[in-house]
Parts: C-alpha cells; structure tokens; sequence
C-alpha cells in the first residue's frame, strides 16, 4: 500500500512540474472558468488500508461553486458484527466551492446519497445477535488541490476526505430486541485527474 501511495504522489508532482516548466499554468487559470468538470480518482483508505475509486460530476454555477454526483467504491462497512471491512459502492448529489490558490483551485466537496450493501446477521453464543438492514445513508466532506495543465483546464489533483455510512441494525439482548442507528467511517486521501 505504500508503494500505491507513493506511486501517485510521485505522478502528481510530476505532472504539476511539467506544468510550472511549460510556464503557461498562469494562462490556464486565468481563462474563463469551465462549466463541466470530471474528477476521477483513486484514493488510499485509512482502515486497512484498502484502495477505493470515485467518479464525480460537477457543473460549475459560478467560478466558486458547483453543483453534480457521483458513483464510488469505498471499504468502510463492518461485517457480521466484527470490524471487517467490505468494500460499498455508493451514489451520491455532490456540492463544491472553489478557491484560487496559487496557479490552482482548492475545492472543498460535502457529498450525500446512498450506500448499496447486502444486510447481515451476527450471532454470539452469550445470545447477542445483531441483524444489519440493506443499504445505508453516505455523507462525506473533504477538500482537494487540483493544478491545470492545459487550456482546456485539465489536471491532476489531490483530495483528503471522511466519508461515513449510517445505517439501521436490529440488535437482541437477553431476548429483546432494539432497533439502533449504527455509523462506521474512515478517511481517504485520493489522487486523480480533472478531465
């Protein structure tokens, strides 16, 4: 997992290097803002690690925000009652503002939608049990640092986020049962590229 991390952290300076040595970055962020913005990335997770993948549209409203969704893959749900991460894919409405700094934005993203998983059950032999509905609710917030490399205004970025999934669980003590909210969470810092 190391090698992963450094691997995209070598290919993110080596591209913004390539841009500052073409001296034309001061260009490209000065040209009129571009209204449709990819962002594909693939992000390092804190709890194993694990490696996830993001897609996100965004449709700028205005220089400094922008609306969109996206489509995910993350490692953060814990299976039959132990902390064994399973691998969630997610849909979610996506919110950005953007701030110049420098020669490149940052952005600061706060995601919402919904987590797709197969619900469990988790059984001990004191007489715990804990049944795991189907699907979840995901929110996420992070803020990233994307640098142009051409007039178009494509280019490589690095973003840091939590992202956490809520969900319902029906637990059994003592021959009751309770109905619980339960949220398992972790962090990801991802490389990408902005198409």
């Amino acid at each position: 997992m190391k090698s992963i991390l450094a691997g995209m952290l070598i290919m993110f300076t080596s591209l913004c290097a390539q841009a500052q040595s073409d001296g034309a970055s001061v260009e490209y962020a000065e040209k009129p803002f571009v209204k449709d913005n990819i962002f594909v990335d693939l992000g390092l997770i804190a709890n194993g690690p694990h490696v996830g993948v993001s897609a996100t549209y965004s449709r700028k409203l205005s220089k400094w925000f922008g609306i969109g969704g996206g489509v995910q893959g993350y490692t953060l749900y814990r299976d039959n009652g132990v902390k064994n991460p399973k691998f969630v894919p997610s849909v979610f409405a996506d919110i950005r503002e953007y701030a110049r700094i420098g020669k490149g934005q940052l952005f600061f993203m706060e995601d919402a939608g919904i987590d797709f998983f197969k619900g469990s059950t988790y059984s001990s032999f004191t007489g715990y049990s804990e049944q795991i509905h189907n699907n979840g609710v995901y929110v996420g917030i992070g803020l990233g640092y994307f640098y142009p490399i051409n007039e178009n205004g494509a280019g490589p970025y690095l973003s840091f986020k939590m992202v956490n999934d809520s969900y319902k669980a029906t637990e059994t003590r003592f021959g009751k049962k309770y109905e619980t909210g339960m949220v398992e969470g972790t962090v990801v810092l991802s490389a990408g590229f902005k198409f």
